[in-house]
């Protein structure tokens, strides 16, 4: 939860400055990064040794969180005009590399052993996307574009995915055998 709706949330935050000034691209960024995805990141965590568990007795409360949360965020970022595109450029991938280093950092300060780190990892990084795509399709005219921006990170995503469960073991090391602790 802190990760998703507190982290998160200054991450994009910090972000939003340096997004296009298209109200369309911005709504699609904060679409997808706003909400926390609840599907595959359950099984990229889990193949990387992450506590899949963990993520998925929190699929129902990060569901609830984000119907309730993303209407208020939307309106702290953007007011009440969702209200035209540019270049997507590199925020998709970025937001990814920041959030691996954030989810370690917040894994860390709250002392998490490293199966629970490594889900903390996976579940900041990935957005629920595909889950969003409906929303971003409704907006009329020019703001339908954000629908590009979803599918856009969903696919960068799907990569990044891919590479996090080479990268975040690494990140977030194992923990010592009892055994070598006791020595």
């Amino acid at each position: 939860m802190v990760v998703n709706f507190v982290v998160v949330p200054l991450v994009v935050a910090a972000m939003f400055t340096f997004l296009p000034a298209d109200q369309a691209v911005r709504l699609g960024v904060l679409l997808v990064l706003l909400c926390p995805c609840v599907d595959y990141v359950i099984v990229f965590s889990g193949l990387a040794s992450g506590s899949n568990r963990r993520l998925l007795a929190a699929t129902p409360v990060l569901l609830v969180a984000q119907m309730l949360l993303l209407p208020g965020f939307l309106y702290l970022f953007m007011g009440w005009e969702l209200a035209d595109v540019v270049e997507v450029g590199p925020y998709y991938v970025i937001f990814l590399v920041v959030m691996a280093f954030a989810g370690k950092a917040v894994a860390r300060l709250i002392r998490l052993d490293s199966g629970a780190g490594r889900a903390i990892v996976f579940t900041g990084a990935t957005r629920n996307s595909l889950v969003v795509l409906p929303l971003a399709l409704a907006p009329p005219g020019d703001l339908a574009v954000a629908a590009v921006v979803v599918v856009t990170r969903t696919l960068v995503e799907v990569l990044g995915m891919v590479t996090f469960v080479r990268l975040v073991p690494r990140l977030v090391p194992g923990d010592a055998p009892a055994q070598a602790a006791s020595l």
